[in-house]
């Protein structure tokens, strides 16, 4: 009777169809999110491929999906569900900007999210979303409170939502598979995450990935070192979605009036697929960075985006 419907707990307090959801978003792909609290994020997804016959960019590899500039959403779970949950988010975003005439904030956002898992837990008729999410930004509305000027400081920011409703924010967080041993790997270098920089926090971000994939390969016996060879090459590679604010907004008050200056969202994505592209991803960014001050890179979209594998 208790796991079959959502209007009743169990003795025990508890709702079984939420925690099956919960238990379905643990059993997908994982994702990684991580930021230094001052101008960089990183968002990593393990995409994988069930048939060397499918095509290199299929929907149901899509683990993350742009909601509007600068805000992106990750999920970890049914791919149909998080497919659902980000198109209702976009169409949430759309509707706040026509109706305020500004972008919403990422915790809006999340909440959101979070308002729409939480719908399907106690609603005749409906089930669980099987997802947990990552949503990701850069957000310009954290006010932050002082004497006098009142500044407006921009920085990344990271939600976490789960099949139950919940909302969190996080410096970092993992959601998915091996999300316990991927979140005590992050706990334990917590305390070095505000020191690095964008290119760090990728190759930080992916490593952890890339070895929690090898230590499960390890653990069921399927041999990582086939895995690597040529029957499981291209089975399994890793999105790495980077965002860097650059920029400072500040704003004054004076007399009731402000000044407002400027920043910008920078957005690149890349993909990995060997231990190799990791190690190279420090060097990569760093590369990038010199050669986008001299001139443009060849390559690079309008905009300030770049879209290449490694």
């Amino acid at each position: 009777m208790y796991d079959r419907n959502l209007q009743h707990f169990s003795p025990e307090g508890r709702i079984y169809q939420v925690q099956y959801a919960e238990r379905a978003a643990r059993r997908g792909s994982p994702v990684v999110a991580l930021s230094n609290g001052r101008d960089a994020l990183a968002l990593c997804v393990e995409r994988r491929r069930a048939s060397a016959l499918e095509d290199d960019f299929m929907i149901s590899q899509e683990k993350v999906g742009e909601i509007q500039e600068g805000a992106y959403l990750g999920f970890a779970g049914l791919a149909a569900d998080g497919r659902r949950l980000l198109d209702r988010t976009r169409l949430f975003a759309e509707n706040y900007r026509l109706k305020h005439a500004e972008l919403p904030v990422v915790k809006d956002m999340a909440l959101f999210v979070g308002d729409l898992q939480h719908h399907n837990t106690f609603v005749r008729a409906h089930r669980p979303y099987g997802v947990s999410c990552v949503l990701v930004g850069m957000s310009s509305n954290i006010i932050i409170p002082t004497i006098s000027p009142c500044k407006r400081a921009s920085g990344p920011c990271i939600f976490a939502t789960e099949p139950s409703g919940a909302v969190q924010e996080y410096r970092a967080v993992c959601v998915g598979e091996n999300a316990e041993t991927i979140t005590i790997r992050l706990e334990a270098h917590a305390a070095d995450l505000p020191g690095m920089n964008v290119g760090q926090l990728a190759r930080f971000a992916a490593r952890v990935l890339w070895d929690a994939r090898a230590a499960r390969a390890e653990a069921a016996g399927d041999g990582w070192e086939r895995e690597e060879g040529k029957e499981g090459e291209g089975k399994v590679e890793l999105e790495v979605l980077l965002l860097t604010w650059e920029g400072v907004e500040e704003r004054k008050e004076d007399g009731g009036r402000g000044a407002q200056g400027k920043g910008k969202v920078r957005t690149r994505r890349l993909f990995v697929k060997s231990i190799q592209d990791i190690e190279a991803l420090g060097r990569l960014l760093h590369l990038r960075k010199k050669v986008v001050e001299g001139t443009q890179t060849e390559g690079m979209e309008e905009g300030g985006r770049t879209k290449k594998g490694l």
